[in-house]
């Protein structure tokens, strides 16, 4: 599966009723998160493209101000690092 590239990210997260994006405002959210990931999984909507977990972003779309300290990053490091995207601003 291709990775998304820099337009179509932000697309996605200006999109509010994407049906495979999530949200959520905190890194440590352990819940919401593999929820998400579930449900990508699942691809219920058999779209056949990535889910998008946009993390520091509110539901309403507006950014909750999450730092990004070496603590996140060390949740995220067991993952492929080629699926993993760095911060952007919208």
């Amino acid at each position: 599966m291709a990775l998304l590239d820099a337009e179509t990210l932000l697309a996605l997260f200006r999109d509010l009723e994407a049906d495979n994006v999530e949200r959520t405002s905190a890194a440590t959210d352990k819940s919401k998160i593999g929820r998400a990931i579930c449900a990508f999984a699942n691809d219920l909507a058999d779209r056949r493209q990535p889910g998008v977990l946009f993390i520091g972003q509110k539901d309403d779309g507006s950014c909750a101000g999450l730092d990004i300290t070496d603590e996140i990053l060390k949740i995220f490091r067991p993952f492929d690092p080629m699926e993993i995207f760095s911060p952007f601003h919208n």
